[in-house]
């Protein structure tokens, strides 16, 4: 086994990589496909460890879930044009398949928009009762906008 952890080239940049570096790295043996051991997740949850702060007793609660755990939601954030919220999803096994999402927040309507927000060409309204199916391609970007 061989692990590079930097590559240091000297041209056209001879000053490439050079300095203090600080690298985090971690090896997950499992059985099975990576699927079944979940890889995806437990390196999400290694790269995006959880932040702690004291804030008091907080329920737990989800706003949002997905019923495909190929189907990663990577972004929860405000829209950069309007106060609507942009959910913005990825699948990760590199398969075709469908997947809902979920909430429990009043959600008024939904559109599939790309990466920048705007309305795509085929783009139309879609219907939300108390969530909404869509069909997704090997690691495909889906981009939802919310409004509430």
């Amino acid at each position: 086994m061989r692990l590079s952890l930097l590559r240091s080239p000297k041209n056209p940049d001879p000053e490439c990589d050079m300095g203090h570096h600080k690298i985090s790295y971690a090896i997950y043996p499992h059985k099975g496909s990576f699927q079944d051991a979940d890889v995806i997740r437990e390196g999400f949850n290694f790269n995006v460890p959880l932040l702690v702060v004291d804030g008091g007793k907080v329920d737990e609660i989800s706003h949002f879930s997905v019923d495909n755990n190929a189907v990663v939601l990577d972004t929860i954030k405000k829209a950069e044009n309007s106060n609507n919220v942009v959910l913005r999803f990825y699948e990760s096994f590199g398969c075709h398949g469908t997947f809902r999402v979920t909430s429990h927040l009043p959600v008024r309507s939904v559109k599939h928009v790309n990466v920048l927000e705007h309305a795509k060409d085929d783009s139309r309204e879609l219907q939300w009762n108390g969530g909404v199916t869509m069909t997704i391609k090997p690691f495909e970007l889906v981009t939802l906008l919310l409004e509430f």
